[in-house]
C-alpha cells in the first residue's frame, strides 16, 4: 500500500511542476535573446564611436605628416609647424597630443604647447622602432601606456616621416587619452551589474566600466576561457556567456573586433539584471508548486502513519515476548564461548555464575569456583596479594568500573598475568544486585611489552649515539620518539613532543623565500617510499632560530610489510651550505676575473694607439688653441679610461705588488685629498705619525682612492669623511683569520645613509653595486689588493648612521720613507740608432715609428717573437745591430716577450730590451729586471713616456759599455 500511495502522490506533483515549468522556460529563452540583441547593439554603437574617434586622430596624424613634408627643411625649425599642430589638436577634441620627432626619436614640435615635450626622447615607445625599421606604409597604433608628459594613460597613432631621398626622418604621433574612453563607456546603460570594456589585440585591458567594487587592473590579460576561445577562432563579432570580473557575476557578452584598429569592444549584461522580473515570477510559481507538494505529501503521510501504527502495535507484543526469551539464552551462549573468564557475584561476594573459559586460564573448572568462593584469592601470586586485597576494599568503598593487573598461579606452578575488570550491577531503583566481572589472560601481551621495552631501550641507546636527528611518528603523523640530536635541533624535549603533530615540532620552510615546505613524512606514508627533502630547506627551532637541514622520510613496516608509522632522519648542514656558497662565490669571481682581464688587455691595446697618437698630434700639430684644448680633453679622457682598465686588471689578475717601505700617513692623506678635491666633501684626518709599512704604494693608494670615492658617492649632499690610522696588535685568536702580530689599522667613515643589512655581505662581490653610476669594481678591487698584501678589509654599517671601512695591513719595524715624486726624464737624442718593435698590433708599431722617426730613430717592426728573432739575427749578420728592442709581453697565438727575451739573450747577452704590456700587474712587469729586461713601458702610454724610457735604457747601456 505504501509504495502505491507514494507513486500516486509523486505523479500528481510532477504533472503540476511540468505545467508550471514549461512557460517559464519559454520566457527565459526570450529574455536572454533580447538581452544578447541589446548587448550586440551597444557593442556596435561603441565600435562606431571608437572607430570614428581613432579615424579623426589618424587624419590629424596624416595632416601633420603632409604639412611637415610640404614645409621646406629650412623653415621646419620655425613656429609654423607648432601652430599647425595646435590647430589640428583644437579641431579634434579626442586628440590629447600631437608631436613630431626627428630620426633619433627626440620631440621637435608638439601640441599642446604646455606639454609639447620638445627635446624629450620617444625612441623607447612601441611605435618608434617599427617605423624606424621601415614598417609598411600607413599608421601604427600602440597598446596603451603611461604618458611621460601628461602622466595619463594614453595610446598613440603614429606614422613615419621620410626625407626626399626616402630615408627615415622621424615620426608623427597623435595620442588618445583613455580617460575619454572611460567617460564614453560609463554613459552606456548596461544595468547595475553589467560591464563594458575595451581590450587590445592581445586582450590586455584598455578601459572598463563596471559595477562598484568590480575592479580590474589596467593592462590585465586575465580573461575568461570563453572569450579566449572565440578570439582564437578568428570571429569578428559574436556572443557568449561567461563568469567574468572581480565580482564573479555571470554575464551574457557581445563582442566586436574593430575592423581598422587592434581593439575589441565587449558589452556584458548580467542575468541578475535582465532576468530580475523573470526570477520573481519563477519564485512565485515555484513557491505555489512547493506549497502544493507539501499539501499532497502531508496528506499522504497522515494516511500512511495511521496504517503503520496499527501494524506496529500488532508486531510489538510478539517481538517483546520472543526477545525476552532469547536474551537469556543468548547471554549464556556468549558467556560460555568467550575467551575471557566471565563471572557474576551476589551482594555477599559469592559467585553465582562462572564461564567455562576459567579452566583454560586458571586450570580450575567453573564448578570448583562455585563450590569454593575463596579459591580465587588463594591462586593470586604471593607478591600481588596485597594489591588484590586493596582493590577489593576500594570496590566496596567506591563502587564503579575498575581494572587491575596481577599474576595468578596455575596448578602446574606456572604464573600467568591476568587483567581483571569488574562493574557493580544495580536495579532500576539504583539498589545493588551484585558484581559483574571478567578475567583476561594477558600473559603473552605482557611478555611482548617487556620485550618491547627492552628493545626500545636498546633503540634509544642507538639513537643517542648517532649524529643525525631522528623523529618517529605514527600513522596520524604524531610524534612517538625523538633522539637527543633531534631535541637539540628542534628545541623540543622528547617528553614535550610525544603525541604532538609532527608539523608543530618539525617546522620547515624554504631557506630563501620563507614559504612552508611540504613535510616528507606525509608523502612517505602516502607512497610507501623513501622521500628526500628538497634543497634549500630550513628548520625553524622552537626558540625562533633556524638552521639549514637535509633529511629523508621513510615508512616503518611491520613483519607483514604493513605501514605502521614513519621515521624522519635529518641533520644540520648550515656549515656545509655556507661552504658551498663561498665556493660558488669564489668560482664566480674567478670566471669574472678571466673575462675582465681579457677585456682590459684588448682595451689597453686600443688605448695605446689612441693615447699615443693623441699625444703625438698634440705635440706635432701647431693649430688654433681650440684644437690643442680638444686634444688635451681627449687625452684626459684616455687617462680616465686607462685608470678604469687598470682597475679591471687589478681585479682580474691581482698581480704581485711591488712593495717598498712607505709612510702610510703621508700616502693616505695625499691620496684622499686628491680624490676628494672639488667634490664638496671635507676630509678630517686622524693619522698617527710613523705608520710604516712595506706595501705597493700605487695599489694601496688605489684602495684609499676607491674608499674615499665610495664615501663621497654615499654623501650626495656633502659631508665630512673621517679618515684615521693607528698601529694595533692582532692576537693569535682573531675573527679575521690573520697571523698574529703588529698591524696598521686604517678607517674611512662616511656620514651617508648606511648600507642595508641584506646588501652588506655582497659589497665586495665584483660588479655588484647599488649606485646607478657605479661599475661594481671599486670595493672588489680593494678586497683583492688588501688580500695580496696579507691584510684584511671589512665594512660595518647601520642604516641611517653611515658606513665605516676598516683596513688592516702588516706594520713594518723600519722607519718610514717619505714618498718622492717621480722625476721626469727629458728625451735624449738617439743619433740615428735602430729600434726593433715587436707587437701584434699594426697600429702600435706604426705609432712607435711615427713617434721616434723625428728623433732620427730607424724603427723596424715584427709581429711576434719568431719574426723578431729573425730580424735581430739578420741585423747582427749585416753589421747593423739594433740599439734597443721594444717587446709586447703577450702575443695571442705566437711567441710573446717572456719567451723571446730568453732566446734573444742567448743570441746576444748584451741585448737592450724593454717589455711592454697592458697587463701592468703581471709578475714579469713587476720584476722585469729578473727576466733580462732593461726597462718597462705600461700600456697605454704617451709619446713622451716612450721617448723617456728609451732614452733612459740607452743611456744606461752606454754607461755600462
Amino acid at each position: 500500500m505504501a509504495w502505491r500511495l507514494a507513486a500516486g502522490v509523486l505523479a500528481i506533483d510532477l504533472c503540476v511542476a511540468a505545467l508550471v515549468a514549461y512557460p517559464l522556460r519559454q520566457e527565459l529563452a526570450q529574455q536572454r535573446a533580447a538581452a544578447l540583441a541589446s548587448a550586440g547593439n551597444l557593442a556596435h554603437l561603441l565600435d562606431d564611436d571608437l572607430t570614428a574617434a581613432l579615424d579623426k586622430i589618424e587624419l590629424a596624424v596624416h595632416a601633420a605628416a603632409d604639412e611637415w613634408e610640404r614645409t621646406p627643411e629650412a623653415e621646419r625649425a620655425g613656429p609654423a609647424l607648432d601652430a599647425f599642430l595646435e590647430r589640428e589638436r583644437a579641431r579634434v577634441p579626442d586628440l590629447a597630443g600631437l608631436r613630431i620627432t626627428d630620426g633619433a626619436g627626440v620631440i621637435r614640435h608638439g601640441a599642446p604647447k604646455a606639454l609639447a615635450g620638445v627635446g624629450v626622447s620617444l625612441a623607447d615607445r612601441e611605435f618608434f622602432g617599427p617605423l624606424q625599421a621601415g614598417a609598411p606604409a600607413g599608421t601604427f597604433v600602440t597598446k596603451p601606456y603611461l604618458g611621460r608628459l601628461s602622466g595619463r594613460q594614453i595610446l598613440a597613432v603614429a606614422r613615419q616621416l621620410a626625407s626626399p631621398d626616402g630615408r627615415f626622418a622621424g615620426a608623427v604621433a597623435g595620442t588618445f587619452a583613455l580617460e575619454r574612453l572611460s567617460v564614453l563607456l560609463s554613459t552606456l546603460d548596461v544595468g547595475p551589474h553589467g560591464s563594458v570594456s575595451v581590450r587590445a589585440r592581445d586582450l590586455s585591458l584598455v578601459a572598463r566600466s563596471g559595477p562598484p567594487g568590480d575592479h580590474v587592473e589596467f593592462g590585465s590579460t586575465s580573461v575568461s576561457p570563453e572569450l579566449r576561445r572565440v578570439v582564437d577562432a578568428g570571429l569578428a563579432h559574436g556572443t557568449y556567456d561567461a563568469r567574468a570580473g572581480a565580482d564573479g557575476f555571470d554575464r551574457s557578452f557581445a563582442f566586436r573586433k574593430l575592423s581598422r584598429y587592434p581593439f575589441y569592444v565587449l558589452v556584458g549584461l548580467a542575468p541578475a539584471d535582465y532576468l530580475a522580473a523573470w526570477r520573481r515570477q519563477s519564485q512565485l510559481a515555484g513557491g505555489l508548486v512547493v506549497l502544493f507538494w507539501c499539501g499532497t505529501i502531508a496528506g499522504a503521510w497522515f494516511v500512511h502513519r495511521a496504517w503503520r501504527q496499527r501494524l506496529q502495535y500488532e508486531r510489538l507484543l510478539v517481538e517483546r515476548t520472543e526477545r525476552l526469551r532469547a536474551s537469556e539464552q543468548r547471554y549464556r551462549v556468549v558467556a560460555d564461548n568467550t575467551h575471557d573468564w566471565e563471572f557474576w557475584a551476589g551482594t555477599d561476594g559469592r559467585p553465582s555464575y562462572v564461564s567455562p573459559s576459567c579452566f583454560a586460564i586458571s586450570g580450575h573448572t567453573a564448578e570448583e569456583f562455585l563450590a569454593d568462593p575463596g579459591l580465587l584469592r588463594r591462586l593470586v601470586h604471593p607478591d600481588d596479594r596485597a594489591v588484590v586485597e586493596a582493590h577489593e576494599r576500594e570496590v566496596k568503598a567506591r563502587p564503579g568500573p575498575t581494572q587491575l593487573t596481577f599474576r595468578l598461579v596455575r596448578p602446574d606452578g606456572q604464573a600467568r598475568w591476568i587483567e581483571h575488570r569488574c562493574k557493580p550491577v544495580v536495579d532500576a531503583a539504583g539498589q545493588p544486585l551484585g558484581l559483574r566481572g571478567s578475567y583476561q589472560d594477558i600473559h603473552t601481551r605482557k611478555l611482548a611489552e617487556e620485550a618491547l621495552a627492552q628493545e626500545k631501550e636498546r633503540l634509544a641507546v642507538t639513537l643517542r649515539s648517532i649524529g643525525d636527528g631522528v623523529i618517529a611518528t605514527d600513522l596520524e603523523q604524531r610524534v612517538v620518539l625523538l633522539n637527543s640530536v633531534a631535541e637539540r635541533l628542534t628545541g623540543w624535549t622528547a617528553a614535550e613532543a610525544e603525541g604532538r603533530p609532527l608539523a608543530e615540532v618539525f617546522r620547515i620552510v624554504h631557506s630563501e623565500t620563507g614559504a612552508p615546505v611540504e613535510n616528507p613524512i606525509a608523502k612517505a606514508l602516502a607512497t610507501g617510499r623513501i622521500v628526500e627533502l628538497a634543497n634549500h630547506t630550513s628548520l625553524l627551532r622552537r626558540d625562533g632560530r633556524s638552521c639549514v637541514i637535509a633529511d629523508s622520510g621513510s615508512p616503518i613496516r611491520d613483519r607483514d610489510s604493513r605501514i605502521i608509522g614513519a621515521v624522519l632522519v635529518f641533520r644540520d648542514i648550515t656549515v656545509q651550505e655556507r661552504a658551498e656558497q663561498e665556493l660558488a662565490r669564489v668560482q664566480r669571481v674567478e670566471s669574472l676575473a678571466v673575462l675582465a682581464g681579457g677585456i682590459a688587455h684588448d682595451f689597453n691595446n686600443l688605448l695605446t694607439s689612441i693615447f699615443g697618437n693623441l699625444s703625438y698630434a698634440r705635440e706635432a700639430v701647431a693649430g688654433p688653441p681650440e684644437v690643442a684644448e680638444a686634444l688635451a680633453d681627449a687625452e684626459g679622457a684616455s687617462l680616465r679610461a686607462r685608470s678604469l682598465t687598470q682597475q679591471l686588471l687589478t681585479f682580474a689578475r691581482g698581480g704581485a705588488p711591488v712593495k717598498e717601505q712607505v709612510d702610510l700617513a703621508e700616502l693616505v692623506e695625499e691620496t684622499a685629498r686628491f680624490a676628494a678635491h672639488g667634490s664638496g666633501t671635507a676630509c678630517q684626518f686622524d693619522l698617527a705619525p710613523g705608520l710604516a709599512a712595506v706595501v705597493d704604494a700605487g695599489q694601496i693608494g688605489q684602495v684609499v682612492q676607491n674608499l674615499v670615492l665610495n664615501g663621497i658617492q654615499a654623501m650626495a649632499s656633502g659631508g665630512t669623511l673621517r679618515i684615521s690610522g693607528a698601529p694595533c696588535a692582532v692576537p693569535a685568536v682573531n675573527p679575521f683569520a690573520l697571523p698574529p702580530g703588529r698591524y696598521v689599522r686604517l678607517t674611512v667613515q662616511d656620514q651617508g645613509p648606511g648600507i642595508a643589512p641584506e646588501v652588506l655581505p655582497r659589497i665586495f662581490d665584483p660588479f655588484f653595486t647599488t649606485k646607478a653610476e657605479g661599475n661594481g669594481l671599486g670595493l672588489s678591487i680593494c678586497h683583492s689588493i688588501v688580500l695580496k698584501h696579507d691584510g684584511h678589509i671589512e665594512a660595518a654599517s647601520r642604516p641611517g648612521e653611515g658606513a665605516a671601512f676598516h683596513v688592516y695591513l702588516p706594520a713594518s719595524d723600519a722607519a718610514a720613507e717619505p714618498l718622492e715624486a717621480a722625476a721626469a726624464e727629458p728625451p735624449a737624442p738617439a743619433g740615428g740608432r735602430r729600434v726593433l718593435v715587436m707587437d701584434d698590433e699594426d697600429a702600435i708599431r706604426a705609432l712607435v715609428a711615427r713617434t721616434l722617426r723625428p728623433l732620427d730613430y730607424e724603427v723596424v717592426g715584427a709581429r711576434d717573437g719568431q719574426e723578431a728573432l729573425a730580424q735581430y739575427a739578420r741585423a747582427q749578420e749585416e753589421g747593423r745591430p739594433f740599439a734597443a728592442v721594444l717587446m709586447d709581453l703577450t702575443i695571442p697565438g705566437g711567441m710573446g716577450g717572456k719567451e723571446a727575451i730568453a732566446k734573444l739573450r742567448a743570441l746576444d747577452p748584451g741585448v737592450v730590451a724593454i717589455v711592454s704590456s697592458g697587463y701592468s700587474t703581471d709578475p714579469v712587469m713587476a720584476h722585469h729586471a729578473d727576466h733580462g729586461f732593461r726597462g718597462v713601458l705600461v700600456k697605454p702610454y704617451l709619446a713622451e713616456d716612450l721617448r723617456r724610457v728609451l732614452s733612459r735604457v740607452l743611456g744606461s747601456s752606454r754607461a755600462q759599455g
